[in-house]
């Protein structure tokens, strides 16, 4: 009985050692070709299980020195079906002894990354370099950039009520705290012109260009007539304002904005270029100051021209007389010379300046609605 008892106990213990490693699954890091250290396995691997967690999927790195019979894609392909990964995903092969690589996309990847040359544009360098560990990181980052999901393809009914965030940080270029400060300004300035003014970031406009993912964005998702959107694409570095509305006119050239808030985007301070984006848009669709004053000035002096014409006309007492000669006193003036004298020239220069105007015309997004807008790299 005691032996039972002592097989039973040694038995439970084996499961329970094996079940967490059950758990787990398996591994998203196969250095086979022992290519980085331990330390460097740890920091890739934490960074493959991330970004497969986001995207619900498995991305996954192998290492190997010998394919054995099977081709790169047959390795690849096999690998990823038979080791219990799941349905959807990317397999990076690495091939030490022939210097050779394979991407092989599964499931739902297939259509999100049609063209893998887009990922090894990225990291391809790094590996050449034998700069492992960051070429790694980099593969898992472009695969994440691709499969993001905040690409639209969806209409809104414009029968059903919507209301959607002015900050859409797809891009996670902000912490918690920072999205709830350039929100509050977004909301409090938009509330105040009776707009829509949003930001949007992203990894990935997917078909779209820059212009037709903003114009589609603002257009779909809920947001009213007005407004102005700016959308930052950071993985091509590349920026594009959309004005909708009465906002096309308000602010007919976007190179006043972007003049303004580009330079901290570039130094990746987003939180104070959003800030300072957001009040960009509102002295632009404030009223101008300086040009009520010029009017009020002006229509105060029409007022006051039409009242001295009619005090003028009732002076009919005084004559007009074209000389003075009944003033001058006869012989008094006598000219002997008469003579031009030249006594100094002035010339000033004002240098012409050329101008790189990003706005000024119009263009129709796929909704029908008119947008203006321009875009700069950053």
């Amino acid at each position: 009985m005691k032996k039972i008892l002592y097989v039973s106990l040694c038995a439970l213990l084996c499961v329970l050692m094996i079940l967490p490693v059950m758990a787990q699954g398996p591994s998203r890091l196969v250095d086979n070709a022992d290519i980085l250290t331990e330390a460097q396995e740890q920091n890739v691997l934490s960074v493959l299980d991330r970004l497969s967690e986001k995207n619900k999927c498995d991305i996954v790195i192998v290492t190997t020195n010998d394919t054995g019979s099977k081709t790169m894609m047959e390795y690849a392909d096999d690998y990823f079906d038979y080791n219990g990964y799941s349905e959807n995903g990317v397999l990076l092969l690495v091939n030490m002894q022939k210097k050779d690589m394979w991407i092989s996309t599964s499931g739902t990847c297939i259509d999100k990354i049609p063209d893998v040359d887009v990922v090894f544009d990225v990291f391809s360098n790094y590996i050449s370099n034998g700069e492992y560990e960051k070429g790694f990181i980099t593969f898992a980052e472009a695969c994440s950039n691709e499969l993001s999901s905040d690409i639209f393809d969806h209409v809104i009914d414009p029968d059903v009520p919507q209301e959607f965030s002015r900050l859409v940080d797809n891009a996670d270029l902000l912490t918690e705290a920072q999205e709830q400060n350039v929100l509050s300004v977004l909301d409090r300035l938009s509330e105040k012109h009776e707009c829509d003014l949003v930001i949007v970031t992203t990894n990935n406009t997917g078909s779209k260009t820059m212009m037709e993912y903003a114009d589609d964005y603002f257009d779909y998702n809920g947001y009213s007539a007005n407004g102005v959107l700016l959308l930052v694409n950071m993985q091509k570095r590349d920026m594009w304002i959309s004005t909708s509305g009465t906002c096309i006119d308000e602010i007919p050239n976007v190179d006043v904005l972007f003049n303004q808030f580009t330079d901290y985007i570039s130094f990746g301070d987003y939180e104070e270029g959003f800030i300072v984006f957001a009040e960009a848009c509102s002295d632009e669709l404030s009223p101008n100051v300086f040009a009520c004053i010029v009017i009020a000035v002006i229509a105060g002096l029409i007022v006051a021209l039409i009242g001295t014409g009619i005090l003028k006309k009732q002076l009919v007492s005084v004559q007009k007389n074209d000389n003075a000669n009944s003033y001058v006193r006869e012989g008094s003036l006598n000219l002997t010379v008469n003579s031009d004298r030249f006594l100094y020239r002035n010339v000033s220069k004002t240098v012409r300046q050329s101008s790189s105007s990003s706005g000024g015309s119009t263009h129709r997004g796929s909704s029908g609605r008119s947008h203006g807008g321009g875009g700069r790299r950053f």
